[in-house]
């Protein structure tokens, strides 16, 4: 159903470049384009403003890997008939991460590499002058249904080819000595956040080097930032397909805490609420002597500052409350007075 709120015939789609309006159409057609009620943008398609901010194609590609689709809503801009879509402001997609490995050695770390970037969602490979074949029978069965990333996996003779387009490369060591690679270090999950807001406009790279040495002095300068992954001091070099693991695991974190829709905090109890339920609580546990004079002010100052620090919401301070009548009932039915 349209804006105006009637539903359009289905038809031919010119919505926001030359080339955009078939290609929706092959979208919808191969299953991607699934928004419901949408067949209004047929019909209507002809009395949208020519200048749209976003190309419909463009867009749908960037965000298909998210199911974008099912979770954004359209918002109609301009008064009367809608002429203009705003479409989300950050569209930011995986697919512009690029995991570049300098000199890989071994086919099985490649492997396992596009295995990890399959997981996660990160489908580009770049391999700079590698030593290992990604379609060596070992790095297929490494894999697990990452083959097409090692068969779409691009392949370099320089770094700087691999970074060419790059707004920001963050690479990784194990060694952080020295004047080159002490400038710029930071952990995993502090750097994330900073590479989820450059992948929303251009590609950007997370760059592994060879698993004997590690990337070379010259090849960390052409880093903005060092990422070091603080394991243990005695035996600090990980695993090719490790780190990579670490540092898109990392990625993905951030990505989705920037992308999910944030849900709202369940409510607090009201002080007052929490008042009465204390004031319950003490009265149940003097009848059981759990607390007595002299210890049983500090024991209840204690009990609210556990349950203080838990924020407790109205349903589980009714659950306190159902545990204060419980044990009240307890010691009335079975105190002294009652035994024979």
């Amino acid at each position: 159903m349209g804006p105006n709120g009637s539903n359009g015939a289905a038809g031919s789609t010119k919505v926001g470049c030359g080339t955009c309006g078939p290609r929706v159409g092959k979208l919808r057609e191969e299953g991607i384009f699934k928004i419901s009620d949408a067949s209004w943008l047929d019909r209507d398609a002809k009395q949208l403003d020519a200048s749209l901010e976003y190309c419909w194609y463009s867009w749908a590609k960037q965000t298909e890997s998210m199911n974008a689709w099912t979770r954004y809503t359209f918002e109609w801009m301009l008064p009367g008939h809608g002429q203009r879509v705003k479409l989300p402001a950050e569209t930011m997609s995986l697919q512009n991460c690029r995991v570049v490995l300098v000199r890989p050695q071994f086919a099985g770390n490649i492997g396992a590499t596009a295995r990890i970037m399959r997981n996660l969602g990160v489908p580009n490979l770049v391999l700079v002058a590698p030593l290992g074949d990604p379609l060596d029978p070992e790095a297929r069965k490494l894999s697990t249904h990452g083959e097409e990333i090692l068969h779409q996996a691009r392949i370099v003779s320089e770094l700087s080819d691999a970074l060419a387009d790059c707004v920001c490369a963050v690479g990784t060591s194990a060694r952080i000595g020295g004047p080159v690679r002490r400038q710029s270090v930071v952990s995993p999950r502090a750097i994330m956040p900073r590479l989820t807001e450059a992948l929303i406009s251009a590609p950007a790279a997370l760059v592994f080097g060879p698993e004997a040495n590690g990337l070379t002095d010259a090849e960390v300068s052409r880093c903005h930032y060092l990422i070091h992954i603080p394991a243990d001091a005695s035996y600090p070099a990980l695993n090719l397909a490790q780190a990579v693991a670490i540092c898109l695991y990392e990625l993905r974190c951030a990505w989705l805490r920037r992308t999910q829709p944030v849900l709202d905090s369940a409510t607090l109890a009201p002080f007052a609420d929490q008042e009465r339920m204390f004031a319950h609580l003490r009265e149940a546990l003097e009848a059981i002597h759990f607390l007595y004079e002299p210890n049983g002010a500090s024991l209840m100052h204690a009990l609210r500052h556990l349950l203080g620090r838990a924020q407790p919401t109205p349903m589980e301070v009714d659950l306190l409350h159902g545990l204060a009548r419980q044990i009240r009932w307890y010691a009335d039915e079975h105190g002294p007075s009652n035994r024979g």
